[in-house]
């Protein structure tokens, strides 16, 4: 097979070390106590010129109208009132921030300086990047992004005097301060019923535009992970229930919490692990390794040779779990040749789908993302378009009820289906049964690596509906014209081989567990009084559970 470099294009913030952020900071803050003043003017123009990108170049505006009920592009005269009443450079970040939030994605904000060193240090061929980000400076983002996001966070030590948790289509209460305990009577294990008089659900999803929500597919509802409301300082009015259907009715002020607050995060002992964390469960029968994030490829030399040790010696075992709970992305390429290729018996074959909208801003970045195929000794992508003439005729009457209708429109170009293969390096090829551990929090590149596994059959996917927006294409930038804040936004749909949108349906674990709220109260109960995990517990986890008793075929 024909060989050309590879390059590690994935864009990703979390590969940069800290310490090159902290000197940013520095000279960032020296750089805005002096930047001048925008006029109303000079915002409005920003303003106009980034509602324009977005309107007809984000791949998500029609689905959130469909899915989700919010029509973004009908409130473009609300977001310019706000922008002509924003009276500090500080009132316009938030502005811009809240209409990004707004489009409810991930991928859609403010940038943040470490994403745009990234980016500056991007390769040649990534022209219409590179573009974008020589237009500002890293002084300029890192500006603009504290203002943009200083609301979405918490002061120090400060918090609700309780912590609740999604679980089960609930929120659970997992944490209680003494104080709050004694007086109020309200305990771990309760349920958050209303909050402000609203049902509990109702008020989260008002909480639009105010932080990240995301999207569960089987209750077709908003939620957080963690119920932590957008810090406002005005106590919150909350009715709890307990199991024995008694309320319990307080009003909530946000206070000082000394001790650090750590949620039941899974899998157990996972605050204590590194980013690559291996060991066998069930007494040595069954292999286990957690990843936190897709590293940066070219950087994880050390991660690929602890990788390659460990699979060298369960190489024997029945059975292999890949937990990738908690994992929120970073860079495809390092699922595929430091976890897939190395443990593959031969070619792995997955299918994903990019579609793309037909703006003229996003065409230079999917010229250079598609206009050609990447084929190396170690992995292939393959792309083919599919004309939107033929998709009656080329797809199953299933795939096309799963295809968002807007991707029929002129709104979007024809779709392009990428065939991923990676080949087996046969270093350490495993025999046994692999399974792909998953949750609410798997996103981005770790939401192509569940992908992968579930629809190539190459690991049984164990857990919940990840966090979606799988897609194997570069964040897009733009870059404001006057003040050179840089906003960050997807660049494609991404589509499951079933041709539903990863933002809609996620992936869908091919064994859907989720966890118990009585473990998850008694999880944190036991990290409250100091217990330590040495290794994941599945005493506290019913995922975890789960996955041993397939694993070691206790299933009848």
């Amino acid at each position: 097979m024909p060989s050309k470099q590879r390059t590690d294009r994935k864009l990703d913030s979390h590969v940069y070390l800290l310490a090159l952020f902290g000197m940013v900071i520095g000279v960032a803050l020296i750089f805005s106590s002096c930047a001048p003043e925008l006029t109303v003017e000079q915002r409005l123009a920003d303003f106009e010129y980034l509602f324009a990108v977005l309107r007809e170049n984000h791949p998500y505006l029609a689905l959130k109208a469909r899915v989700e009920n919010y029509d973004w592009l009908a409130h473009e005269k609300e977001f310019e009132n706000a922008v002509r009443k924003s009276g500090s450079e500080a009132a316009f970040a938030r502005c811009i921030q809240e209409m990004l939030l707004l489009i409810n994605n991930g991928h859609t904000s403010v940038m943040d300086p470490l994403t745009f060193r990234n980016v500056q240090s991007a390769p040649k061929e990534m022209s219409p990047w590179i573009y974008q980000a020589i237009k500002t400076d890293i002084e300029t983002v890192y500006h603009w992004y504290q203002l943009a996001t200083k609301e979405q966070r918490y002061p120090q030590n400060i918090s609700l005097p309780f912590r609740a948790r999604y679980v089960e289509g609930e929120y659970v209460v997992y944490w209680t301060s003494d104080e709050l305990t004694a007086r109020s009577k309200v305990f771990p294990g309760q349920i958050i019923r209303t909050v402000n008089a609203k049902p509990v659900h109702e008020y989260v999803e008002s909480l639009r535009g105010k932080t990240w929500l995301r999207y569960d597919p089987l209750r077709e509802r908003l939620f957080m992970l963690e119920f932590m409301p957008p810090y406002r300082g005005r106590p919150l009015h909350i009715v709890f229930e307990d199991e024995l259907k008694t309320f319990v009715d307080v009003i909530l002020s946000f206070t000082e919490v000394p001790q650090q607050i750590q949620p039941p995060v899974f899998p157990t002992g996972v605050w204590d692990m590194p980013n690559v964390y291996t060991t066998t469960l069930a007494d040595g029968q069954v292999g286990y390794v957690h990843i936190a994030q897709m590293t940066g490829y070219s950087l994880s030399g050390y991660e690929k040779e602890l990788l390659l040790s460990f699979f060298s010696e369960i190489k024997g075992l029945p059975a292999l779990i890949i937990d990738i709970r908690n994992n929120t992305g970073g860079s495809n390429l390092y699922w595929m040749l430091n976890i897939v290729r190395p443990l593959a018996t031969q070619p792995i074959t997955g299918i994903n789908i990019s579609a793309y909208r037909s703006g003229t801003y996003i065409m230079p970045f999917l010229f250079t993302e598609q206009s050609s195929d990447t084929i190396t000794d170690e992995y292939t992508i393959e792309r083919t378009v599919i004309p939107k003439s033929e998709l009656k005729s080329v797809l199953t009457p299933t795939q096309m009820k799963n295809l968002p209708p807007e991707i029929l429109t002129p709104d979007f170009v024809d779709p392009i289906m990428c065939r991923t293969t990676v080949y087996p390096s046969l270093e350490c090829p495993f025999n046994g049964k692999i399974f792909l551990l998953v949750d609410y929090e798997v996103f981005s590149a770790a939401d192509c690596f569940a992908q992968f596994c579930k629809y190539s059959g190459w690991a049984q996917v164990v857990g919940q509906h990840t966090a979606g927006d799988a897609s194997y294409s570069n964040i897009v930038l733009v870059t404001l014209p006057n003040s050179g804040m840089v906003v960050k936004f997807p660049p494609d749909m991404g589509l499951n081989p079933d041709f539903s949108a990863s933002e809609e349906m996620h992936t869908a674990p091919d064994v859907i567990v989720e966890q118990d709220p009585k473990m998850i109260v008694e999880y944190a109960q036991a990290i409250k009084n100091g217990e330590k995990f040495p290794e994941p517990d599945p005493k506290y986890d019913a995922v975890l559970a789960k996955c041993l008793e397939l694993a070691l075929g206790e299933e009848p």
